[in-house]
């Protein structure tokens, strides 16, 4: 069957795709005639088997700037002539290098990793799992009086931070679920652990079965949108990529005080926001010099077509910071990044028109007087006033480590603010009323599906249907409680092709800090797509050293990708209790060519 629909397109370039799985045999967009300046889009869909007539919804993203002239590349890849001159720049660029530290030199290495997020390959992994249309509805019935660009991006900062990336201060026992670890050392990555950028692995041991879990630093955007977990490092890393597939032009920020993030260019404003993943914070510079009381050096930030110095954002004492920036001079400093930056520009430029090359050139020209501009005003307003949210200490991580670390606050105040704010990041503190809005809505989501599932329960075990509507109207209350003080996790994926009837675990709740009332479970997931179906996933109630008993949680794992949902008030009739712990486990199936994938 064929579907057509035109869609005025306001700029190029676009990035399309479908807002739920559409199993279709073919499908082609493709542009057709231009109307006024706009072009128009054609989708043809041949569905593959007997779904309902209804055309499926098609997201068309373009790119958040104006000035962002990036077409999506060939399929035929690089021109060869193009590859000459990038390889011709770069020997310049170590030419004009060579005489400066070796610490500058390196640098480079920011432009490589920022090159790393234009892999339409990458962009197109990432768009799978972004909810675009939910974030788009959540920004139109807020009704933000900012910009949409900057309005989505609050959105998108939610989402990131609150269901999609987990920090981990130890990782979970691989061998038994335990979340109880500590630690105890390092170890040389092996070569799959190479393969996606880990230079260091982390070895934790566990409390309670005594085993090791291996934790690979990862530095590899596409491999970290899969493993979902870490600290700032992976977090900034796996977020710029975010950005990048949104459409956002953005920068990943080094901060050589040990802390990296993100900034994105807003049309809106005409400037470019800080954003830091871990803390949920936007256009928040100066949390890290009054917030955290951190002692900053050096801020360099990376893109794919130029990089800059933006310390002068983050600071409000420059010539104070200036005192500690001792590694080289400041004349060399700017030669490096001078350099880099031509660096940047000439290869991005070589890939472009020449008309099109010459008017981003020009872009950037002009964003970086506007730029010089800020930073100007910044060194002249020492005592400028202070967002509320520039005065909380850390809030991502494990306390004590922020202590070390020195980052838990500047002051009593912001510590004691970090600390109420643990984990929560700083959405509530610098946009009153927005994050928690959304955080509510999806409770009475939450709520809602929590008490259908209590009626059909009741009807169910026999009870008439108006007597089952009354009992889950009146567990309402407690269960809206309880949601209050729920605690949510999110496993890391699963990707196991290793054939073997034995159980793995998956992750573990508990110790329980009081009796349970429901435990939620949702997983999208499938097998190897053919043969005999065996992957399951199962919960054991454990209670001191014992198993009390076990419940297949979703079934058999279908081939083609699908979802489960459970909720469970008890475990094979037992109602877990305080100090209970419920253990996920899952099994592949034995008799080999079994796989299963579950996120």
């Amino acid at each position: 069957r064929e579907f057509e629909a035109c869609v005025t397109m306001p700029q190029q370039p676009l990035r399309i795709l479908f807002a739920s799985a559409v199993r279709a045999r073919m499908v082609r967009i493709e542009p057709t005639a231009c109307h006024g300046g706009h072009r128009a889009l054609r989708a043809d869909v041949l569905l593959a088997g007997a779904e309902a007539d209804v055309p499926p919804e098609i997201v068309v993203l373009g790119n958040a700037s104006k000035e962002d002239p990036f077409e999506v590349r060939s399929a035929a890849g690089p021109d060869p002539s193009t590859r000459m001159m990038e390889e011709q720049h770069l020997a310049m660029l170590q030419a004009k290098l060579s005489n400066l530290p070796p610490r500058l030199q390196h640098e480079v290495r920011g432009l490589e990793g920022a090159k790393k997020y234009e892999d339409r390959g990458l962009q197109r992994q990432a768009l799978d799992d972004i909810p675009v249309c939910a974030l788009d509805r959540l920004v139109r019935e807020g009704g933000a009086s900012e910009g949409y660009d900057v309005a989505f991006m609050r959105k998108v900062l939610l989402w990131y931070k609150k269901f999609f990336f987990q920090w981990t201060n130890s990782p979970r026992c691989e061998h038994c679920g335990a979340a109880d670890t500590k630690t105890v050392g390092t170890t040389a990555p092996n070569q799959e652990e190479k393969s996606y950028g880990a230079g260091t692995v982390e070895v934790a041991q566990c409390n309670m079965c005594g085993m090791q879990t291996r934790f690979p630093r990862y530095n590899d955007p596409g491999k970290l949108l899969e493993w979902r977990q870490g600290r700032c490092g992976e977090w900034a890393n796996c977020f710029t990529l975010v950005c990048r597939s949104l459409g956002y032009e953005a920068r990943h920020v080094h901060d050589w005080t040990d802390h990296v993030w993100t900034e994105v260019y807003c049309d809106s404003l005409e400037r470019w926001l800080h954003a830091d993943s871990c803390e949920q914070a936007l256009d928040t510079p100066l949390v890290y010099e009054r917030g955290w009381g951190k002692k900053l050096t050096y801020c360099l930030a990376f893109a794919r077509d130029h990089a800059v110095d933006v310390t002068q954002r983050y600071t409000r004492k420059y010539e104070e910071v200036l005192t500690r920036r001792s590694q080289f001079s400041e004349q060399d400093l700017k030669r490096a990044m001078a350099a880099i930056n031509d660096f940047a520009i000439d290869r991005a430029g070589a890939a472009l028109p020449q008309a099109a090359a010459e008017q981003r050139r020009g872009a950037l020209e002009r964003r970086s007087a506007r730029e010089e501009e800020e930073f100007k005003a910044n060194r002249s307003t020492a005592a400028g006033p202070v967002q509320a949210a520039e005065q909380v200490g850390r809030t991502s991580g494990d306390a004590q480590w922020r202590e070390q670390r020195g980052e838990l606050g500047a002051d009593a105040d912001a510590k004691a603010k970090a600390l109420q704010l643990s984990e929560q990041g700083l959405a509530c503190v610098s946009s009153p009323g927005a994050a928690p809005a959304d955080v509510a809505r999806v409770r009475a989501e939450q709520l809602k599906e929590l008490v259908q599932a209590k009626f059909q329960h009741l009807c169910d075990s026999g009870k008439d249907q108006q007597e089952a509507a009354a009992d889950a109207i009146a567990e309402a209350v407690p269960l809206r409680a309880a949601l209050e003080k729920a605690v949510t996790s999110t496993v890391r994926d699963v990707r196991n092709s290793n054939s073997t009837e034995d159980w793995k675990a998956l992750t573990s709740v508990g110790p329980l800090a009081g009796d349970l009332a429901v435990l939620s479970m949702a997983v999208r997931w499938h097998d190897q797509g053919f043969g005999n179906q065996k992957g399951r996933v199962r919960a054991l109630l454990r209670r001191g050293g014992s198993t009390l008993g076990e419940v297949d949680c979703f079934g058999i794992a279908p081939h083609e990708v699908g979802e489960g949902r459970r909720q469970l008030r008890d475990v094979a009739g037992i109602r877990p209790s305080k100090g209970d712990t419920i253990a996920l486990e899952y099994v592949v199936g034995g008799g080999g060519g079994h796989q299963l994938h579950i996120e």
